[in-house]
């Protein structure tokens, strides 16, 4: 009877490590023009980029993607495709500066009370939404509708068990939206 009471507890408390647990593992190589699907070749160069496009290929725990990352009036560009070339989000790199100063405090308020001492190490505004809103936004021009803003940082934060590294999804007012460790290679194994 002891054994099934605490099999049961140990089963309620399961989704609670789970949604607690979230890991973030990417990998990322770089490869030809000729390799990325042309839906996606076709709308990084309708953007006229001065700039050469480094293509990268992602592997993560939630499925494959193609990355075209480059630089625009200093601001580094990572446009992200499904395989097949499907337009999926933007992410333009910003300062902590560029964003209002009411999502700021949002946001200080957020990864306050989720770490004893936190560290921005990167910010991203990602965009998603319809082709045609995330070309304007892509040309630096501001469409009405058709699209979602959220943050992502990379923050290295400390909390009582230890410091580490997250990415961090914030929706435009600063709110939580995910939260992930991130995770690298395993390189217990020596490799030649």
């Amino acid at each position: 009877m002891q054994h099934k009471t605490l099999f049961l507890c140990l089963a309620a408390l399961l989704p609670l490590a789970t949604a607690a647990g979230q890991t973030k593992y990417e990998r990322e190589y770089r490869i030809k023009t000729q390799a990325v699907p042309a839906p996606a070749r076709q709308f990084v160069d309708s953007l006229h980029f001065q700039k050469k496009v480094k293509w990268y290929f992602e592997e993560n725990l939630r499925g494959n993607s193609i990355e075209a990352k480059v630089c625009r009036d200093k601001k580094r560009f990572s446009i992200e495709f499904d395989t097949s070339g499907v337009l999926q989000d933007i992410e333009i790199q910003h300062r902590w500066t560029d964003i209002p100063e009411h999502t700021q405090r949002r946001i200080t308020t957020t990864l306050d009370s989720l770490f004893v001492r936190h560290d921005i190490r990167k910010i991203q505004i990602q965009y998603s939404g319809n082709r045609s809103a995330l070309f304007k936004l892509a040309q630096n021009q501001q469409p009405a509708t058709g699209y979602t803003t959220r943050y992502e940082m990379v923050v290295k934060g400390k909390k009582p068990d230890g410091l580490r590294l997250y990415e961090i999804t914030l929706d435009e007012n600063g709110a939580l939206r995910a939260l992930e460790e991130i995770v690298f290679k395993n390189s217990d194994n020596l490799e030649y």
